[in-house]
């Protein structure tokens, strides 16, 4: 009975010691980038009691607290966004609590994207080495300050030796580029050891300009400074050449800082979790150190049992009620152990529904989103549809009323040519009128006249109009 009840606190006590796993990160940012969430999970544990993440920052040695993430981490991940206030630095940390006595840290890690620039106080490691690659990479823009600087190129004017008596001017400025380099009129070249301009002969005193050179030294001048210009184009192009190649091995050099960077966080990461495997290694060799010498003194109070058992034949009664006593503590701790089992599945399998629902809402927002994208597309070409229509109309509105305009103004000046015409016929015919009224007259008087030669009357002469 004993034997068989120590057993059964055996196996319960291998059961949680093998489920309580001390909890540690599996996964973190490496780089975190400000403005971009970040996924951050862990194991172990014993999978029920929240856990609290902090993020901390300085020497390994003295961590600085800079701010809680979750105090309630549940499930074994947890989505964090860096904030735009935090500082870009190298020397980041992260730490995971569970109950009072289960904390584990992460392996240093960047956050790049930062307000300002910090710089590591404390000696540890890992050095940047200034990379020294020419090839062309893509860059991660940092706000992290480096410690060596890019080579840089400064551009100076290169006067050429013959004036030709004051004929061929300097024609230099000292205007400035954005990027402070001084802007060249006239021939550049590099100060730089890369391209060392060859060595300027003293140049004789200008002479005068005469009549009697003339022709003569044109031509080989024409030439000189042909040379001169070809030479010219051939070191702004070896400039140029040499700016490009410059700037790709800066990018190449910040990339691989990065990169180096991240490969060390990465080596610290994996030393981390190489130490703590090994703890939990020593640990669970421990703990089978202790359950074989529990086995082994449990063997050791078998071999005594079987000497009493074989002692206790004569109270073959006393054996069968402790051997049926024995039987129901066994079935007992069986359905103990069963039942913890049960609730242990019931609790997993509540906890992957949960999971899986979480996944297909996510799945039904993303689906979402997608038609409302598409939606959104959609709603943007019948708009600029509409606006194009919207556009034709206005045109052909515009156009109506220009014509109409012009028709009005054809009608109106038709009407004023009508209007004035009529006038004009108006008065030709008041005049043509008063014209014939005058001849009436005359007439009248004429006859008038012939009655009073071929009749006279006196009377008749009187009424007569003159």
């Amino acid at each position: 009975m004993r034997f068989i009840a120590t057993l059964a606190t055996g196996a319960a006590c291998l059961a949680t010691a093998v489920a309580q796993v001390p909890i540690a990160f599996t996964s973190v940012p490496v780089p975190a980038i400000v403005g971009q969430p970040a996924n951050i999970t862990w194991a172990g544990g014993d999978g029920v009691t929240p856990v609290t993440i902090t993020l901390r920052k300085g020497d390994p040695q003295n961590l600085q607290t800079i701010s809680t993430l979750t105090s309630n981490g549940v499930n074994g991940y947890f989505l964090w966004t860096p904030d735009a206030s935090l500082a870009t630095a190298s020397d980041y940390a992260l730490q995971i609590t569970q109950g009072q006595s289960d904390i584990n840290y992460s392996g240093p890690f960047a956050l790049i994207g930062g307000t300002g620039s910090s710089s590591i106080s404390y000696s540890g490691t890992s050095t940047l080495p200034p990379a020294s690659v020419n090839a062309t990479i893509t860059s991660v823009t940092t706000g992290a300050s480096i410690g060596t600087e890019a080579p840089r190129l400064a551009l100076t004017d290169v006067e050429t030796r013959m004036n030709m008596g004051g004929l061929f001017k300097d024609h230099t400025s000292s205007e400035l580029l954005p990027n402070g380099v001084p802007k060249m009129h006239s021939s550049p070249v590099l100060s730089t050891g890369l391209i060392s301009p060859p060595p300027a002969s003293p140049s004789p005193e200008p002479a005068t300009w005469s009549s009697a050179v003339g022709h003569a030294s044109t031509g080989k001048s024409g030439r000189v400074i042909e040379r001169l210009q070809g030479e010219i184009d051939r070191l702004n192009r070896d400039l140029q050449l040499l700016k490009a190649r410059l700037d790709d091995s800066e990018k190449a050099r910040e990339t691989l800082i990065t990169h180096n960077s991240y490969l060390q966080d990465r080596n610290s990461n994996y030393e981390q979790s190489q130490e703590a495997n090994l703890r939990q290694t020593q640990r669970k060799d421990r703990m089978i150190d202790e359950l074989r010498e529990n086995l082994l003194r449990e063997k050791l109070r078998v071999a005594a049992a079987e000497q009493t058992a074989k002692e206790a034949t004569a109270n073959e009664e006393q054996w069968r009620l402790e051997a049926s006593q024995s039987r129901s503590l066994a079935v007992q701790k069986e359905t103990e152990y069963s039942t913890i089992a049960t609730c242990r599945n019931l609790e997993n399998e509540r906890h992957q529904g949960s999971l899986q629902r979480l996944q297909d809402s996510f799945q039904a927002l993303l689906r979402e989103r997608t038609e409302d994208q598409g939606s959104y597309a959609r709603l943007q070409v019948i708009a600029e549809q509409q606006n194009q229509t919207i556009a034709q109309l206005e045109e052909l509105n515009s156009k109506t009323n220009t014509n109409f305009k012009a028709y009005r103004s054809e009608v109106d000046e038709a009407i004023a040519n009508l209007r004035r015409h009529v006038s004009a016929n108006d008065g030709n015919v008041v005049a043509k009128l008063e014209e014939m009224t005058r001849v009436t007259d005359q007439m009248k008087w004429v006859m008038a006249v012939d009655c009073n030669v071929r009749c006279p009357n006196p009377t008749a002469s009187k009424e007569a109009p003159i």
